[in-house]
């Protein structure tokens, strides 16, 4: 499936999840256009790494497994490159039954041991957390972005702080909780 290809699926489900509305279809595009490396090079690099990837009705791509270096990418729950999250879970199962349990789950999942298991946090709440990631990427850019996280988290390291990008995400639809509570 080339490129284009994927993007327009990721947007039909939007729209078969969601309805059509010009609006949400522009904001989608333009951020899809900003992020076009993640649909590109890094979902062909990803899958060649085992990765396996599911549309999700945010208009992103949701992603389970991979070998060691894919795993690399990914860290607490999971880590969004572009238009791509990637689920920290899977590194001992089958992809594509990760993917199906937290789909037809409904909640994030999770890596114990060497067992995936569902947790408690609903999939719609991350993955909207994870759509304002994308839209940080977009906005920022595959080269500035990483950098400013990681500053981020270091700042966030040594004044005991929240990351700024994970407060701009919404904490508690991350999965994280609030120090400031």
């Amino acid at each position: 499936m080339g490129d284009d290809d994927v993007r327009r699926a990721v947007r039909a489900t939007r729209v078969v999840n969601a309805g059509p509305d010009a609006d949400d279809e522009r904001r989608i595009a333009a951020r899809q256009e900003a992020n076009r490396w993640s649909y590109g090079r890094f979902r062909r690099l990803a899958e060649a790494n085992g990765v396996r990837m599911a549309t999700t009705p945010n208009g992103m791509l949701i992603a389970a497994g991979g070998n060691a270096a894919a795993r690399l990418g990914s860290h607490r729950g999971g880590t969004t490159w572009g238009d791509v999250f990637l689920l920290n879970a899977g590194r001992r199962a089958d992809p594509a039954a990760v993917l199906r349990l937290a789909i037809r789950g409904g909640v994030a999942v999770y890596e114990y041991g060497t067992r995936v298991r569902p947790g408690v946090l609903p999939l719609d709440r991350l993955l909207c957390h994870e759509e304002i990631h994308a839209r940080q990427w977009a906005r920022m850019g595959p080269t500035r972005f990483p950098v400013a996280y990681l500053r981020a988290e270091m700042v966030a390291a040594a004044t005991g702080r929240p990351n700024r990008f994970e407060v701009e995400a919404g904490l508690a639809d991350g999965g994280y909780s609030d120090p400031r509570a």
